[in-house]
């Protein structure tokens, strides 16, 4: 059978390095596909964007949204096992 690992994030101010405890994640395979998982919220600062197996890991499409923040979205693949820190820039 096979194993499903998490898939975590945490988010940080790009200018401060200080955590964002309070964002939410998007996580969804590249257009046309109709499939997400999401939106979640972050708890404690980490927030889970999925499950995936080893022979289950495609590219996806990850969106990162916090107050006062821009909106980062870019295609990326999922880390087995990995937490993830992402900057987010402070809005202008």
């Amino acid at each position: 059978m096979e194993k499903w690992h998490p898939w975590k994030i945490r988010a940080i101010d790009a200018e401060t390095k200080e955590p964002i405890l309070n964002f939410t994640t998007l996580n969804s395979p590249r257009p046309p596909s109709p499939t997400k998982f999401g939106p979640s919220r972050a708890v404690n600062g980490e927030a889970l964007v999925g499950y995936f197996a080893e022979t289950f890991i495609h590219e996806r499409v990850l969106t990162i949204r916090a107050d006062g923040y821009e909106t980062l979205r870019f295609p990326l693949m999922s880390e087995l096992g990995a937490t993830n820190t992402y900057e987010l820039k402070r809005k202008k």
